[in-house]
């Protein structure tokens, strides 16, 4: 099993945000907040604005207990809903503050393949050959998936067996519970989302040459791969 990362449980919450018709900004500090980051603000068109705080372990929560924006009373007055977002086994962490919200982040594929397993033992046990032990490749095994799921308990789609051979991550989020709405808080005005908008902007050329570094990495390490394989060929 793949360790979940920062990244996978921030992309994970993004893709819950409806990111088209909300405006979502990842590690805010200078140009808005004053002395605090943000690891993700989210505006809604109303221009209430929720804050996300990404952790992925519980030390990373024990860790960052003390931090003043935790405690109700010494946010930054735009905040409207303060939210953590974590994995799975942290979602009831005793840690995080009651006040806050919570998504939690799961891996959609690793909840496919137990459902899977759930399944086989269904057809070794109602006396239908089971995939795997007698050699059937995945195609044969979706068409047989698909002509006895409906007789299980187990029921699953198409898409979570597929998911579950992949046997890559597939990160997804949902709330574990809604946070209370922080009194005196206010909107944002329309020159503070605009001047979100800007940052936004200018994270994307960052990531534009960060991207444009690791490619010239890759091509690096391609060729070196090709001259060391040209070495070790027999003359």
């Amino acid at each position: 099993m793949m360790k979940i990362n920062a990244l996978d449980v921030e992309l994970a919450v993004v893709s819950a945000l409806h990111i088209r018709k909300n405006l979502v900004v990842p590690n805010v500090s200078w140009g808005l907040l004053h002395g605090q980051e943000a690891d993700l603000l989210i505006v809604y068109p109303s221009n209430w604005m929720h804050e996300i705080e990404i952790k992925v372990t519980s030390q990373d929560i024990k860790a960052d207990k003390g931090k003043r924006k935790w405690v109700i009373g010494w946010q930054d007055p735009r905040i409207h809903q303060f939210w953590f977002a974590v994995p799975e086994a942290l979602q009831d962490h005793p840690d995080i503050p009651e006040h806050a919200g919570i998504y939690t982040v799961w891996d959609r594929n690793e909840h496919a393949l137990k459902k899977l397993k759930n399944h086989m033992a269904w057809l070794k046990n109602n006396g239908h050959q089971v995939p795997f032990e007698n050699g059937y490749s995945r195609d044969e095994y979706y068409r047989l998936f698909m002509m006895t799921y409906h007789y299980s308990s187990c029921y699953m789609l198409e898409s979570e067996v597929r998911a579950a051979f992949s046997g890559d991550p597939w990160y997804c989020a949902r709330v574990h519970r809604f946070p209370k709405k922080i009194k005196g808080a206010r909107k944002i005005t329309d020159e503070e989302r605009s001047q979100l908008e800007r940052l936004l902007t200018l994270r994307v050329w960052s990531v534009k040459k960060h991207l444009a570094l690791e490619k010239q990495k890759t091509q690096r390490l391609k060729k070196r791969i090709k001259e060391l394989e040209c070495q070790a060929k027999p003359n």
